[in-house]
């Protein structure tokens, strides 16, 4: 299966992002491809990734017949994992004479938002991530993914996809703990797992409302404040213009660009940011990824 790609298109910069953890598990980056396990119509299809000599994606099923109705679930879920439909050329006609952007773009010209496409997981995510280092939240998750994701094998590999909602709306207090979770977060992930059996929380209902009804109804969840909110639709909903403000990755960033001699405060962070009237999301991911080479000291 083949994905024509955007003019503007930097596959390095992508496999650079998805592999800024060895304790990932829900995808695999080999070489200069990428596998991954993904559900569709209740099957789970692990797909190859690569880039072929005409600089377009190849998607490789490994000889698996697939219904086409699979077929463009799949092509749908790449392009939006990979936020193929995003004018970048937009993004950088708008930012890329800003003192704190212009060498970010020149870096990571052709970098894409690497998208968490489900819901559930994206959500997870950022509760497991809160308050805690980067590393540490990896260790969880790969915890959490390791013994309760559903899984294949093949050649003598394991694919995992995070684990389902039923499943963690069933598991216990003392097996999360095991894994090195808090109770609060427990509670969180818990109550959050039961809404998504229910129905009360459904990806396809909250995509139809306004980026400010979206984040009226995310705020209203037990577990999500106001950097969770903004952290879920720009990674997972895709709304360029969420903006997690108090990240300390990105204080980090803005330190670093900006050579400060400490991390700015929430204060110093919105005086910062004051002009950016557009694309505050992006130009927060391309901050983040300012930070790759830290990311695992």
């Amino acid at each position: 299966m083949i994905i024509p790609t955007p003019a503007i298109f930097n596959f390095n910069e992508c496999l650079k992002y998805l592999t800024r953890s060895d304790l990932e598990l829900t995808h695999k980056v080999v070489g200069r491809s990428i596998f991954k396990l993904i559900p569709v119509n209740g099957m789970k299809i692990l797909i190859r990734v690569s880039l072929n000599e005409n600089n377009d994606i190849s998607l490789d099923t490994f000889d698996r017949k697939l219904s086409s109705t699979a077929i463009i679930e799949l092509r749908n879920y790449f392009i939006d994992w990979f936020d193929l439909s995003t004018p970048l050329d937009l993004f950088y006609a708008e930012v890329g004479e800003e003192k704190i952007f212009k060498q970010l773009i020149q870096n990571f010209y052709g970098l894409r938002l690497i998208k968490v496409p489900d819901l559930f997981e994206a959500i997870c995510w950022s509760i497991i991530g809160q308050q805690i280092n980067l590393r540490f939240a990896y260790q969880m998750k790969y915890n959490l993914v390791r013994n309760y994701g559903e899984y294949l094998n093949f050649e003598e590999k394991r694919y995992y996809v995070f684990p389902s909602a039923n499943t963690l709306s069933k598991l216990d207090e003392a097996s999360f703990r095991s894994l090195q979770f808090s109770r609060q977060k427990i509670a969180y992930i818990k109550g959050i797992a039961e809404k998504f059996v229910s129905g009360e929380i459904c990806k396809e209902k909250l995509s139809e409302l306004s980026p400010n009804e979206l984040k009226d109804e995310l705020i209203k969840i037990k577990g999500i404040g106001n950097w969770s909110a903004n952290y879920i639709m720009l990674r997972c909903l895709g709304i360029k213009e969420a903006f997690p403000i108090e990240d300390a990755g990105l204080h980090q960033a803005l330190r670093n660009q900006l050579k400060l001699k400490n991390k700015p405060s929430i204060h110093e962070v919105r005086h910062l940011s004051s002009t950016w009237k557009t694309w505050k999301g992006y130009r927060t991911y391309y901050l983040w990824h300012s930070l790759l080479n830290d990311i695992n000291k």
